[in-house]
């Protein structure tokens, strides 16, 4: 979802769980001066698993709950100024990914400061470390964070984050990627202070790291939108790093040097091995309503898999190709366009049949669903491999708007 996702360790274990890490782990100091020199001790061990040199410098600060809570907002303020988070709200909720009372900031700040152990800030080059963490905690988190500080010394992860911007999609993708691999070096790096030979020790750290993300994810109230954002990362990213570990790299270091472009290549390791990419385009919207534009992004498959959870359907990211979702405001009316195109027509006619019950429309010429309020229509238009959504479109311009959007990605 953002760029914070990926600089952040969940580790809500229940009491059995602890102890289980407190017998795999030895026993980590709390206070702050003893931290400080578990960071620079774990830093070169961290490197060395990851084959790389260790960066020249991390500040690391020790801080409370609600410090932490300040910063968090702090940074996605920073990832999405002038209010984006509450357009990218205006968007899922233009396609019924998200509840219409969710107030997206609010509940994402409180989740995540809810369940952050540590986090790394690439834009400060420092680590955070959360002053109520059980000492046995501690090692894993800075160990798993200072895996981000070396990937951020590779790839430059501000930078990486700005450049996945443009969609969801690209964001999960890089999250899963960063955090599977930080997690399994995390695992690697604690799992040798316990004499593991046989890799059990680290194989079960791993795992309890993705368990727990969808352990919060599960137990916390938060919409099932911000729930994948908080587990995807997580349980699929382990997956992957499984899927790509080598006996040289059991890591799956080498991720970094060719990231996942998207969900689907996380989610399906033989596509990220051919390096499939996505149809990609644009619809223009703004420009076809001569209106204000609101957001512009691509879901992908992990989202479109959502969707079936959501509203209870078959998996409707099966053979998905490429997608562009965009939101404009005309007056007091948003309009949105989506196009999703798929493998098979087959495939598009069942996502184009999916909308259609949420439509609640009529069939009328191409449209498999065609709806209209105050002027405006909303329609289900599927031509070939292509579905296009169109909500709260002028009733004039729909036609025009439904063409470029099946065309739209190439």
């Amino acid at each position: 979802m953002w760029g914070l996702l990926c600089c952040l360790l969940l580790l809500q274990s229940d009491e059995v769980s602890l102890q289980e890490l407190q017998a795999l782990t030895r026993t980590a100091p709390s206070d702050e001066r003893s931290l400080r020199a578990l960071v620079e001790e774990t830093l070169p061990r961290v490197a060395k698993v990851m084959r790389s040199r260790p960066p020249r410098a991390v500040v690391t600060k020790v801080i409370t709950r609600s410090e932490a809570s300040r910063k968090l907002k702090a940074v996605l303020d920073r990832e999405y100024p002038n209010h984006r988070l509450s357009r990218l709200g205006s968007a899922l909720r233009a396609i019924h990914l998200l509840e219409p009372e969710v107030d997206l900031e609010r509940e994402a700040v409180a989740l995540y400061a809810a369940n952050v152990s540590g986090f790394y800030d690439p834009h400060e080059k420092t680590l955070y470390l959360l002053a109520d963490q059980p000492g046995l905690v501690q090692q894993l988190v800075i160990a798993h964070e200072l895996a981000h500080a070396v990937q951020d010394e590779q790839l430059g992860l501000e930078r990486a984050t700005r450049d996945a911007m443009r969609s969801e999609d690209a964001q999960m993708a890089l999250s899963a990627a960063v955090e599977g691999n930080a997690q399994a070096v995390a695992a690697a790096v604690v799992a040798a202070d316990s004499g593991d030979e046989d890799g059990l020790t680290g194989t079960l750290l791993a795992e309890s790291t993705a368990l727990s993300a969808s352990m919060a994810a599960e137990s916390s109230a938060v919409n099932s939108w911000l729930a994948l954002q908080l587990a995807f990362p997580y349980s699929a990213g382990a997956d992957l790093v499984r899927a790509m570990a080598t006996k040289d790299d059991p890591a799956a270091c080498h991720l970094l040097r060719r990231l996942p472009s998207t969900t689907a290549q996380v989610l399906d390791p033989a596509a990220y091995r051919t390096n499939e990419t996505p149809l990609r385009g644009s619809i223009g919207l703004s420009s076809l309503l001569r209106a204000e534009s609101v957001y512009e992004t691509s879901l992908g498959v992990a989202n479109l898999n959502l969707l079936s959870k959501i509203h209870r359907a078959e998996a409707l990211g099966n053979g998905w190709r490429g997608d562009v979702l965009e939101v404009v405001r005309r007056n007091q009316t948003e309009s949105a366009a989506w196009a999703v195109a798929f493998r098979e027509a087959r495939e598009a006619k069942a996502f184009g049949a999916f909308y259609s019950k949420l439509i609640e429309g009529s069939r009328t010429g191409d449209a498999l669903a065609f709806a209209e309020k105050d002027g405006n229509v909303s329609a289900v238009v599927v031509r070939g491999k292509v579905s296009a959504i169109l909500i709260q479109v002028p009733r004039d311009s729909w036609t025009a708007v439904a063409e470029v959007a099946l065309r739209a990605l190439r």
